[in-house]
């Protein structure tokens, strides 16, 4: 019969990754960074004709005060339909280019 062992398992800790994520309030940078990541991607005569053409969109929000909703489809009008893959490495490439200025300094 097997000795079952009482010492807890040990899990490796996964080799380190980068983490990538939007501060929409503000908190960690200067400015929103989805709307610079949306305007960098394609501009604001774009962005703007997304909501001149799809007027449901700004709806919807006023009605629902649904963020999630609206930068969902907002996405989706502007990129189209994109992968995570796809959108992850626009992400990358966003944040390569404008590095840390977006961050505001630690305490």
């Amino acid at each position: 019969m097997p000795i079952k062992s009482k010492a807890p398992k040990v899990i490796a800790p996964p080799e380190r990754q980068k983490v990538v994520a939007f501060d929409f309030d503000g908190t960690l940078t200067y400015k929103d960074s989805f709307t610079t990541f949306l305007r960098m991607q394609c501009g604001d005569t774009r962005i703007a004709g997304a909501f001149a053409a799809n007027p449901g969109i700004a709806l919807d929000y006023v009605r629902t005060r649904d963020r999630g909703a609206l930068k969902s489809r907002l996405i989706y009008k502007l990129l189209g339909p994109i992968s995570q893959e796809d959108l992850e490495i626009r992400i990358q490439a966003f944040v390569t280019r404008t590095g840390r200025r977006l961050f505001r300094p630690d305490p």
